[in-house]
C-alpha cells in the first residue's frame, strides 16, 4: 500500500517514519507543503497521523478479568471483614488456576460444639459440576484453609481429566430432566403398615447427566457425594456409582443381556 505525498509514492509502513528523498523536510522539487490533517516534525519532515502509528491493541483472553462471585456467610456467628477478605482472595486465586470461568462459590462458617467448621461449595462452570469440601478447627482461618486444601487436592488430582471434561461440553449438556425428593424417615417406635407410603418432605428439580464412568466418579469425589446417578455415554443406560463401606467405589450397570432374556421369556409366556 502506498500514499501519494507531494507527487511521490511513499510506502505506508505503520509504526515507521517514511524515508523521504532530498533534504530533510524537502522534496525533490523544494519544500513540501504541510499535508492536510497531518502534523510536521522539525527534524523529520511530515509525520504520519497518530492512528496510523499506534501499534494494534492485543486482544487478551476475554474471561481473564472475570471475577467469581464469592458469598461468605456465618450460621449463628458473625464473620468479620478481615476473614471475608482472606476467603475471597485465597479462594479466587486457588479456583482460578483450574477454571477461568468459574461462576460462583459459597463459604459457610458454623459452630460444631467448641469448634468452628468451614464448608466450601464452588460452581466452576461446566453444567452440573460442583466442587465441595469442609474442615473443622478451633480457629475460623484454620478451618477455611483446611477445607480449601481439600478442594485444591482434589482439583490437582483431576486436573487432566477436568481439561478433557471441559472439551466435551456438548455431551455434558445432554441431560435428562428429573425430580429429587426428600423422604421423612420412619420413627423407630412406629410400626410400619404394609400399605403405608413414604412422606415426601421436599421436592426439587434435578438433572441426570451423560457421563463416562470415570467422569461420574470424578464428580462424586469433587462434590463429596455418597452416590451419583448418570446416563452412561457409551450405552445410554442409567448407571450408578456409589461409595462402599470398605472404601472402594461401587458401580451399578443394568445388564443389556439380562433385559433381552427377560423380554424373550415374556414373549414366550404370551
Amino acid at each position: 500500500m502506498t500514499l501519494a505525498d507531494g507527487g511521490h509514492n511513499v510506502p505506508a509502513f505503520p509504526g515507521r517514519r517514511p524515508r523521504l528523498s532530498g533534504a530533510r523536510g524537502c522534496g525533490a522539487d523544494g519544500p513540501r507543503p504541510k499535508p492536510p490533517g497531518r502534523g510536521t516534525s522539525k527534524d523529520y519532515g511530515p509525520t504520519w497521523p497518530t492512528a496510523a502509528l499506534e501499534a494494534p491493541k492485543k486482544r487478551g483472553n476475554p474471561y481473564s478479568t472475570r471475577i467469581m462471585d464469592i458469598s461468605v456467610k456465618g450460621k449463628n456467628l458473625d464473620v468479620g471483614e478481615a476473614l471475608r477478605g482472606h476467603v475471597r482472595d485465597t479462594l479466587g486465586n486457588a479456583v482460578g488456576k483450574y477454571f477461568m470461568r468459574a461462576i460462583d462459590a459459597n463459604v459457610v462458617f458454623s459452630r460444631q460444639g467448641h469448634r468452628l467448621r468451614a464448608d466450601i461449595s464452588v460452581h466452576p462452570g461446566p453444567r452440573g459440576l460442583v466442587v465441595q469440601g469442609g474442615s473443622e478447627s478451633a480457629d475460623a482461618y484454620a478451618a477455611f484453609d483446611g477445607a480449601l486444601e481439600r478442594i485444591s487436592k482434589q482439583l490437582r488430582r483431576y486436573k487432566r481429566r477436568l481439561n478433557d471434561h471441559q472439551k466435551h461440553k456438548g455431551r455434558a449438556a445432554d441431560v435428562l430432566p428429573a425430580l429429587q425428593y426428600v423422604i421423612r424417615p420412619e420413627r423407630d417406635e412406629e410400626e410400619v403398615a404394609d400399605d403405608s407410603q413414604p412422606t415426601i418432605v421436599a421436592e426439587m428439580p434435578d438433572h441426570i447427566h451423560t457421563l463416562t464412568v470415570g467422569e461420574a466418579v470424578m464428580r462424586m469425589d469433587l462434590a463429596d457425594l455418597p452416590v451419583v446417578m448418570f446416563r452412561d455415554a457409551a450405552s445410554g443406560r442409567l448407571n450408578v456409582v456409589y461409595r462402599r463401606n470398605d472404601g472402594n467405589i461401587g458401580w451399578i450397570d443394568p445388564s443389556e443381556g439380562d433385559n433381552k432374556k427377560n423380554e424373550k421369556a415374556k414373549n414366550k409366556g404370551q
